[in-house]
């Protein structure tokens, strides 16, 4: 099945007689024994046919005008390059510097809880009390 997919893609090459000889060689060996690629050949070979019998019509001489009209009205209602690039930017823009301000202040505010100085808690005793009379808070020293 592999060998008839590369054979598959030499088919059209084969018709319009673009193979080099040791492809074309290779590909008659392989129509040969394969009945499938010789029904494809035969496909497309009478495609092939067809496409080349049909006749060639001249357009009406109104449709190039009116193509042409149209194209002139697209190309008029085609906004200017500055603002099809700057006006999408420039519409969004409170929003982008609301979300900016947002996502400063949030960082800031997590860096300053989780990386903020440690403190010692503060010693409250009584000035009267001796230092070694109370018990030792596991920050004295």
């Amino acid at each position: 099945m592999k060998r008839c997919r590369e054979f598959h893609e030499l088919l059209s090459a084969h018709v319009d007689q673009d193979l080099s000889p040791a492809d074309e060689a290779d590909l008659q060996a392989h129509l040969e024994t394969c009945p499938d690629c010789r029904t494809e050949l035969t496909e497309l070979r009478r495609t092939v046919k067809r496409i080349r019998d049909v006749e060639e019509v001249e357009p009406p001489p109104w449709m190039t005008t009116r193509i042409m009209a149209r194209v002139r009205e697209e190309a008029e209602a085609a906004p200017a390059f500055w603002r099809r690039f700057f006006v999408p930017v420039l519409a969004n823009a409170p929003l982008r510097a609301a979300s900016l301000i947002f996502l400063v202040a949030a960082g800031a505010y997590l860096i300053t809880r989780t990386a903020g100085p440690r403190m010692a808690p503060l010693d409250v005793r009584e000035k009267g009390e001796a230092a070694g009379s109370a018990e030792p808070t596991p920050f004295s020293t």
